[in-house]
């Protein structure tokens, strides 16, 4: 680990905000929902309510245990047929709505076909405010924590820089997912203070998310960002994996013309698309529940059994859809954006190396780069299918080459591959 004065602040590589498009998409679906609910009360509201009677009714308990009542009734629709139907109800609600056998009921038939108990409780509704409820703690949650990355990431910026060493790391996984804890220590004017820092992937995605070629280890040195007012606010801000590799003795190459053209700019070969970026299992599984969303809209009868695969449908639709549309947010609105609107940097290769990340190939990218807030090293990754594309059968990169990188002005960290160029 080389001197403080020499190194770039920059946040860790796993500082992505990737929470960021799964609150949009959460906060998205809570219109949706809350048309829905909208739906559903005026149709209520405009369904004419029909006199009806109870029929029978007996004690009954759940398979929880809870003690219930069950009320068979029938109602008379505008046409003066009558119908059969039944409901289960909390003891108090059934003594209110229908006190005793034969005692009068009124009926509303939502949709032209949906009977509702007047008085009792409207399942409907609740079940869209659910929705609503649902996706609103997801999206606070999300929200949360990418406030939290935000801090982590301010921090890395704005802090006094101070070195350190991990203490201990722990790994766990749990449903596919790996948690890696790093323990650490740092000096701040001879006190010695301690940190944590906690980074998550999908099982066998660690060395990838954090940036590095191979897991850390107990006693690898770390640049830490504190709070000088409270140093127990820290986090790691870089591992010092390539600040001692040399500088290829080459100049970099120029900027190709379409990167020199004013924004917004045509996308380079390889760039992200809905086809090559969109992970297929949600994509698949929304689709199916979009599917089945539709047939049962055409096919299915019953009244009941139309409105509870509906919503159970609608609720699978919305859970894939907010992965899909933030992960589409992610991989390709936001990089192509960039692609098109950010500013272009021209990065030395410093070293280049083959990775295989579950079964994939990923070409690991350290580079130098050159800004006006500074010198700045970091990794890229990209992914073998992507590369092919942006070569078009040329020769892979390798170090001394020059790397075109597009960066948000004022976040130079968070950035996309353009292409390469042999000086």
């Amino acid at each position: 680990m080389p001197d403080l004065a020499t190194m770039h602040r920059r946040p860790a590589p796993w500082r992505g905000r990737k929470q960021r498009p799964l609150y949009q998409a959460c906060f998205a679906l809570i219109p949706l929902w809350g048309a829905v609910l909208a739906v559903i009360l005026v149709a209520e509201s405009r369904a004419p309510e029909l006199p009806g009677r109870v029929t029978g009714r007996h004690a009954m308990t759940d398979r929880r245990g809870t003690s219930l009542e069950h009320i068979d009734y029938v109602y008379t629709d505008a046409d003066g047929t009558e119908h059969a139907d039944e409901r289960e109800l909390m003891p108090s609600i059934a003594q209110r709505v229908a006190p005793a056998e034969d005692a009068p009921v009124r009926v509303k038939l939502v949709f032209g076909a949906l009977p509702v108990l007047v008085g009792a409780p409207d399942v409907l509704p609740i079940v869209a405010v659910v929705g609503m409820a649902i996706f609103a703690l997801f999206g606070i949650i999300f929200l949360a924590s990418d406030r939290s990355e935000a801090a982590k990431i301010a921090l890395a910026l704005r802090g006094q820089l101070a070195l350190g060493h991990i203490t201990s790391v722990r790994k766990s996984s749990f449903k596919g997912t790996e948690t890696l804890q790093l323990s650490y220590l740092f000096q701040t004017h001879n006190t010695a203070h301690a940190g944590q820092d906690r980074v998550s992937a999908r099982s066998g995605e660690l060395s990838l998310v954090l940036g590095l070629d191979r897991i850390p280890a107990m006693g690898d040195a770390v640049a830490v960002a504190y709070d000088p007012d409270k140093p127990a606010r820290s986090t790691i801000t870089s591992f010092g994996e390539d600040e001692d590799r040399e500088a290829p003795a080459t100049r970099l190459a120029p900027l190709p013309s379409e990167l020199d053209q004013p924004a917004p700019r045509p996308l380079p070969v390889g760039a992200p698309t809905f086809a090559t970026e969109m992970p297929l299992v949600p994509c698949a599984l929304l689709g199916l529940a979009l599917l089945g969303l539709a047939l049962s809209l055409l096919l299915v009868r019953d009244p009941n059994t139309f409105v509870g695969l509906a919503i159970a449908l609608l609720f699978t639709a919305s859970f894939f859809g907010t992965f899909v549309t933030s992960s589409y947010l992610a991989s390709v609105h936001a990089k192509r954006r960039l692609l098109a609107n950010g500013r272009p940097y021209a990065a030395l290769l410093l070293h280049v190396e083959w990775l295989n990340v579950l079964g994939q190939r990923w070409l690991s990218l350290s580079f130098e780069l050159h800004t006006p807030e500074g010198r700045l090293r970091g990794k890229e990754r990209l992914r073998f299918g992507r590369l092919s594309r942006m070569l078009e059968g040329r020769d892979g990169p390798q170090a001394g080459d020059t790397l075109f990188l597009v960066c948000q002005p004022d976040a130079p960290w968070e950035r996309v591959v353009w292409g390469f160029a042999r000086a």
